[in-house]
């Protein structure tokens, strides 16, 4: 049983440098058009990816003569290509298809937070941010190791490529755990990663000598005190292969991804995967069982239908939840968008709940003038970990 459990957003990667719905088809008509990224020119396989990607966002268009829906929203693409494979033509499914892979790319091109996937070698890649909230996190729970659940409803890598950043490095961890179990929930071997921290010394020119940590794969009963870290991915993942077609996963590191990764998208027919079905099941065990939920970063959209009516599920028979305590910045705004963010939650939750379980504004125990303008963004969340008077978590 987990006391807590944190709900991540697509705006918790936002600091990643991955954009959120609204900015998702800009980004791929950018790369389509410019051939480039940051990073310097698309490969062969990634032009030819947004090109097939644009032809599938022209046909759409075609939808605006009796259908109305964002053309440059992705959740309202993905919807629709989804509904249209309901009749399983080869070219329905390929539309799909295409722009599955233009989000794996677009998500790979923009991140910031890199790791590429060694297990003593270390690498400090992109926003700091991250493994701040993993250091957070395990100072915050470094007497019971009892580290929150995590349900998230993005299918990047940040959180895994930052956990191994600080897990791997010339700085030791604390001498807390021995090792980490990884919880997917996703098909055997993929539903649990083992590794084991070891001792390094590390060496650098002009430079002397360090101790720092290293992991290595084990078997689970090598492990005395480990630290457990649930990550239910529930629209899939980048590092979740579609099939495993007879690969050795064991040994494929979770910060890397896939060829063709298994991706879900935001509508409600998610419940015909098996696939996902071990995932969902576990996230609505842990948010029953629950007494704290902190959600960062999701604005419940009114297209995810589906995540709103497993969230009615989840909580409705609760008679024992604390508190829900959601971080958005559209809450600390003066606009449409806080009224109509707090109408959607409204609408997902009775009025007794959202008067006396729910805080839409956080608490900011930790004030510091440095963070002043991240009021219910990521970085709010991270700052605001370490202090037990706010009530975040049990």
């Amino acid at each position: 049983m987990n006391d807590n459990v944190i709900i991540f957003g697509a705006g918790s990667s936002y600091d990643a440098g991955i954009p959120l719905s609204l900015g998702f088809v800009d980004k791929i008509m950018e790369f389509a058009y410019k051939g480039k990224s940051e990073g310097g020119k698309l490969s062969d396989q990634d032009k030819i990816i947004f090109d097939e990607a644009m032809k599938v966002m022209s046909n759409l268009y075609n939808y605006h003569g009796s259908a109305n829906f964002d053309d440059r929203n992705i959740e309202d693409i993905l919807s629709i290509l989804s509904f249209n494979i309901i009749g399983k033509t080869p070219k329905e499914k390929d539309s799909l298809n295409w722009m599955t892979k233009a989000i794996a790319s677009t998500i790979e091109l923009t991140c910031n937070v890199k790791h590429n996937g060694s297990l003593d070698e270390p690498q400090i890649n992109g926003n700091q941010i991250y493994r701040l909230f993993w250091n957070s996190i395990i100072e915050r729970f470094k007497d019971s190791l009892n580290i929150p659940t995590i349900v998230t409803f993005n299918y990047d890598l940040v959180l895994e490529r930052a956990l191994f950043q600080i897990l791997i490095n010339e700085t030791p961890v604390p001498d807390l755990f021995d090792g980490i179990i990884l919880k997917y929930y996703y098909k055997p071997p993929l539903d649990r990663l083992c590794y084991k921290i070891k001792k390094k010394v590390y060496y650098r020119v002009n430079a002397s000598p360090t101790t720092g940590t290293e992991l290595e794969i084990c078997p689970e009963e090598d492990l005395k005190t480990p630290m457990v870290v649930e990550i239910l991915k529930l629209h899939g993942s980048l590092n979740f292969p579609e099939k495993m077609r007879g690969m050795n996963q064991v040994n494929r590191p979770p910060t890397n991804v896939v060829d063709n990764p298994f991706i879900i998208p935001p509508i409600s027919n998610k419940s015909i995967s098996n696939d996902a079905e071990t995932i969902w099941k576990v996230a609505l065990q842990r948010l029953r069982e629950t007494k704290n939920i902190v959600v960062v970063g999701y604005s419940m959209p009114r297209t995810d239908i589906y995540v709103q009516y497993f969230l009615k599920t989840a909580l409705g028979p609760k008679f024992d939840l604390n508190k829900i305590i959601v971080f958005n910045p559209d809450l600390y705004s003066h606009t449409d968008a806080k009224a109509e963010m707090i109408d959607r939650y409204n609408k997902c939750f009775s009025r007794q709940v959202m008067d006396r379980l729910i805080t839409l504004n956080p608490p900011l125990i930790g004030q510091n003038p440095a963070y002043f303008n991240s009021y219910g963004k990521f970085e709010h969340f991270v700052n605001e970990i370490k202090f037990a008077s706010n009530g975040l978590f049990y």
